[in-house]
């Protein structure tokens, strides 16, 4: 993607134009990268460029995730939940998306941080704080999007009997509650999935703290969105949609507040003779 910027002459200190984007593209660039970002204005065309192309991934996943709403709630869903919710690795992914278990771990990482520093030991940063924020962030998101956007959850799938041994498929289209009615009646509400976005606001936030671990936490988070659509609570459209906003999330507060005591910043440091904290 060809950018080019140019610099205003005359023009106050740091002022940068993006050039070449487009009337549209440019309007937007011009708004979304600010001045007040201590960047040149080729970086700032940049980040731009990162941006636009985030979203139209995004996009891209998302169209995606449509696709495959209709066959995962035909081939992946389970037709037994009742032995689904009795499965114990079916509750411990779904776990993963209740707050409180986040609000719990927050704290005992504080408590943990606290004695280490007592007694001398590398300050890890408010660890604390960032695993609960970012569920929390990305849970409250997805409360609002869900009832502004209103559109309801997958039927049920139907059951055989002896009456009706042949029940009707039901319609597999969207359903949508009247503009800004969730608001007023947030019953079987479906995009985003709260669950799946407080589980990953927080796991996605654990695995930044713990690079060593990535693999396995991060899998959890995929684990709690699968169960979602395994369990015929969502669509896999909901689930992703969640999925983006716990990730945004956990890496805007980690860019705010946590890169500074990773572990990479330590090594780095260390590397140097110097220390955090």
């Amino acid at each position: 993607m060809g950018i080019v910027v140019s610099q205003a002459r005359g023009g106050s200190k740091g002022t940068r134009v993006a050039e070449r984007l487009g009337p549209v593209r440019g309007w937007i660039a011009r708004r979304i990268v600010r001045e007040r970002w201590p960047i040149s204005g080729h970086e700032r065309a940049v980040r731009f460029a990162r941006i636009e192309r985030l979203v139209i991934w995004f996009l891209v996943g998302l169209l995606a995730a449509h696709v495959l709403d209709e066959p995962a709630w035909r081939w992946a869903r389970l037709r037994d939940e009742a032995w689904l919710e009795d499965r114990d690795w079916y509750q411990v992914l779904r776990q993963m998306g209740y707050l409180p278990v986040w609000i719990v771990l927050g704290v005992a990482y504080g408590l943990q941080d606290l004695w280490r520093r007592r007694r001398g030991g590398r300050d890890c940063g408010p660890r604390s704080v960032m695993l609960i924020l970012s569920p929390l962030i990305a849970g409250v998101i997805a409360e609002v999007l869900k009832r502004t956007i209103g559109r309801e959850r997958p039927p049920e799938f139907p059951v055989m009997t002896e009456a009706d041994p042949l029940p009707e498929m039901p319609d597999l289209g969207y359903v949508f509650k009247p503009f800004l009615g969730g608001w007023s009646d947030d019953h079987n509400m479906g995009v985003p999935s709260s669950h799946a976005a407080v589980a990953f606001g927080g796991l996605v936030m654990l695995g930044l703290m713990h690079r060593g671990a990535r693999v396995i936490i991060w899998g959890l988070a995929l684990g709690c969105g699968a169960s979602r659509v395994v369990a015929g609570a969502h669509w896999v459209s909901d689930v992703y949609v969640a999925a983006v906003i716990g990730i945004a999330s956990a890496w805007a507060i980690w860019a705010r507040m946590g890169r500074r005591w990773s572990d990479e910043a330590s090594d780095r440091w260390a590397s140097r003779g110097g220390g955090i904290g």
